[in-house]
């Protein structure tokens, strides 16, 4: 993040659902086993005083009819944006 940005106006990522592990996303085409775990990913991005320059992000991968019933990759979704961008939309409003 300190590499992206610096003298920059911004930068933007995407994520690929597929790297997450497969019991928070089981709704991708190649779930991994031992992935990236949401609620660590989830913290990063909510705890990280540096992501302030993230513009754009991109989300790959959500295939819903692979979802589960409690559709825990579309929750993961939700919350990868909310952990992002509230912070952002927080510090706005002050």
């Amino acid at each position: 993040i300190k590499l992206v940005s610096k003298n920059t106006c911004g930068y933007g990522i995407s994520i690929d659902l597929d790297a997450f592990c497969a019991t928070d996303a089981p709704g991708v085409g190649t779930p991994e086993i031992g992935g990236i775990k949401a609620a660590e990913f989830i913290d990063f991005w909510q705890d990280n005083p540096n992501v302030g320059k993230l513009l754009v992000v991109e989300i790959a991968e959500f295939m819903p009819h692979k979802d589960d019933m409690s559709k825990r990759t579309q929750r993961l979704i939700f919350d990868i944006i909310e952990s992002i961008y509230v912070p952002k939309i927080l510090r706005l409003r002050v």
